[in-house]
């Protein structure tokens, strides 16, 4: 007769709504939930018994999936919700979430435990969501566009008689002053004309900013350029840097920019940095609030002899 500890791990097992699978130390899959071979289409009861090398899909889409699983189980590597996409045997795309950990009684391995979260609802959703904003930020570009357009029509309109009115005031204010009369009211309207005028040419101003063009920016890219630059500003002040970096090939989105020297100094020594300064003859060192993406900053004070030291 099964024990409590047995029946309530075979209910957990059955009842668990995203995929459950243990496998052995020696590859055996010991535990599959019904949620784990549906999700994978897999007959029920199918994968109990089997080697683990049966959830291996041949289909490159699912390079990333195998690649994950392989990883889990013969490397006992442990990570959380790794997002994979998945093609069933019936062909049937799917995104799944991953996360795998590894039990173990003292130095013995118990067994490699693999969650699956089918995850392809929520972004297919997501990507809804995107495609509504997207559209709805072409539409409101399309009204700007709409709006300098006309603002820079009114501003033409509007310059030439400002100007007129500008030079008529100023012939007036002239012959005023020739003949010793009052100046007030010509004044008056010379000094509004100009008034007019500058906002005229603020409006132009404003409607002819070029738009900006975002795009996918390596974050490589990057940190590469805030070194080279960082760089450059140190041999310039007699200092050598060191660098180690350590950097994933991540993208966002953004508008490529070159780094001036205030966002170089920026990037490197991280917001919240603070400044001590220790004895006589110049800068201590430099210790950021925070710990960088790409490392720490730190400046050594000066040697009699050599240069300051930079390290990241």
């Amino acid at each position: 007769m099964p024990s409590v500890r047995q029946i309530l791990a075979q209910t957990v097992i059955t009842t668990i709504p995203v995929g459950l699978l243990i496998v052995s130390p020696v590859g055996d899959i010991m535990a599959a939930s019904p949620s784990a071979e549906n999700l994978l289409g897999q007959p029920p009861s199918s994968l109990e018994g089997q080697a683990w090398q049966v959830l291996l899909r041949p289909e490159p889409v699912n390079d990333a999936f195998n690649r994950a699983l392989t990883e889990a189980v013969t490397e006992r590597r442990s990570f959380r919700r790794t997002l994979v996409e998945y093609e069933r045997p019936d062909g049937e795309a799917r995104l799944f979430s991953l996360t795998a950990s590894s039990s173990r009684t003292g130095e013995k391995l118990v067994g490699v435990t693999l969650l699956i979260d089918d995850v392809t609802a929520l972004y297919r959703s997501r990507g809804r969501e995107l495609a509504v904003l997207r559209e709805k930020n072409r539409l409101q570009y399309d009204m700007i566009e709409s709006l300098n357009n006309l603002a820079l029509s009114v501003a033409h309109q509007i310059r030439n008689p400002v100007a007129a009115i500008g030079g008529f005031s100023m012939k007036l204010l002239r012959d005023h002053k020739e003949r010793h009369l009052p100046t007030e009211y010509p004044d008056i309207i010379f000094q509004e004309a100009r008034r007019l005028e500058d906002i005229v040419e603020a409006v132009v101003r404003l409607a002819s900013l070029p738009h900006p063009t975002f795009g996918e920016v390596p974050m490589r890219a990057l940190v590469e350029e805030a070194v080279i630059r960082a760089g450059d500003a140190a041999t310039a002040r007699h200092r050598q840097v060191a660098w180690a970096l350590s950097l994933n090939d991540v993208s966002i989105v953004g508008r490529p920019l070159p780094f001036g020297t205030g966002r170089v100094r920026n990037f490197v020594q991280c917001r919240g940095s603070r400044r001590r300064r220790d004895g006589a003859g110049g800068g201590g060192p430099l210790y950021p609030g925070r710990r960088c993406g790409a490392g720490r900053y730190r400046q050594r004070p000066r040697h009699p002899r050599g240069p300051a030291s930079l390290r990241v």
